[in-house]
């Protein structure tokens, strides 16, 4: 501690008076007493401070000149702050090397402080910007979004007459993500792993199916990363994508079709045979699934169905899908972890 932020304290009065009386001769000390009185008399001094006291003075200038820093509970307003704040805490990691880990970028409250990285999330393949974006529905949506942000892949969200504005698309995703397990589920996982879809331009899909659960990993896309869980589902597989689109197509009208009176309402089968006249084939289920083919998800029980043409197609390569991989890809995709970090 520099000299400049002790304070001294006053000796009280009483130590201050000299004695009022002479003392009587006596024996000369051996060196060490002499060390010791003359310790005694120093303490006896008018400029003299306790040890202690200076200690306690000390301590409360200190406090005094130099405000507690900025922590992550309490952020500091127009700074640029590193947090290393990560919700997945991964099995076997302790506090300590949590801390270690390169620590993710964050504004807080100043959308005019220019962002340290390159953006990564774009609008309509312009980079948003923080104040675009701002206000977060909550602090874990913003630290979705500051992954993403600065994350190694492109997340251009892109405005839809069906799905809405860029910034609402993005902010659904944001919240599908939040809602996330912090624990990665059991069905994200090597062993039910079923194929991927790719796209030009974008990186693979992850399929899966524990039982009657089905989900998806989707890493890019115009409406942003997703996780997606469904129950009751079928999965075709057909020559092309347009064969895809079709029988996606072919399927709705007859969920829409009311039979004549007094018959039986349309099965989905009548609807997979009207394909097959078409197109001289019926179409594939898991089963059958093959590199090149489109995809559909049907999804319900029919009438009441949800269908979805995958905009990829199907690849059964698994090159490179190992457990180790799909943990980090789901971690990515809900946004609790930029892109690279290691597991």
């Amino acid at each position: 501690m520099s000299r400049q932020y002790q304070t001294r304290i006053s000796v009280p009065h009483s130590q201050q008076q000299k004695s009022q009386f002479t003392a009587p001769p006596v024996i000369q000390p051996k060196a060490a007493s002499q060390k010791t009185d003359a310790k005694d008399q120093t303490r006896r001094q008018p400029n003299f401070v306790d040890p202690l006291s200076r200690l306690q003075a000390t301590l409360v200038t200190q406090a005094q000149l130099n405000p507690a820093q900025p922590t992550i509970d309490q952020p500091s307003r127009n700074v640029v702050q590193r947090s290393s704040v990560i919700p997945y805490d991964p099995p076997g990691h302790d506090q300590q090397e949590q801390t270690e880990k390169p620590s993710i970028p964050i504004v807080q409250n100043n959308p005019e402080v220019a962002h340290p990285l390159q953006r990564r999330v774009l609008f309509n393949g312009t980079p948003a910007t923080y104040k675009e974006v701002q206000p977060f529905a909550t602090p874990q949506h913003e630290l979705v979004y500051a992954n993403w942000d600065t994350a190694e892949l492109d997340h251009n969200f892109e405005d839809s007459k069906n799905k809405g504005t860029a910034l609402n698309r993005l902010r659904k995703a944001l919240s599908i993500a939040a809602n996330q397990s912090a624990e990665k589920p059991a069905l994200y996982s090597l062993r039910y792993y079923l194929f991927k879809t790719k796209g030009e331009g974008r990186e693979p899909t992850l399929y899966f199916r524990k039982g009657k659960l089905t989900g998806r990993l989707r890493q890019q896309h115009k409406g942003g990363p997703t996780i997606k869980w469904e129950k009751n589902k079928t999965d075709y597989f057909l020559k092309t994508k347009d064969d895809a689109k079709l029988l996606d197509a072919i399927i709705k009208a007859y969920a829409k079709l009311k039979p004549p009176e007094g018959e039986d309402p349309y099965e989905l089968e009548e609807a997979l045979e009207d394909f097959e006249n078409r197109k001289n084939y019926w179409p594939g289920t898991d089963h059958t699934v093959a590199n090149g083919m489109g995809h559909l998800e049907v999804i319900g029980t029919f009438p009441k169905v949800s269908n979805h043409v995958s905009s990829g197609l199907v690849d059964t390569d698994r090159t490179g899908i190992t457990e180790e991989a799909i943990s980090e890809i789901y971690f990515e995709v809900i946004g609790m972890r930029a892109a690279g970090w290691d597991l």
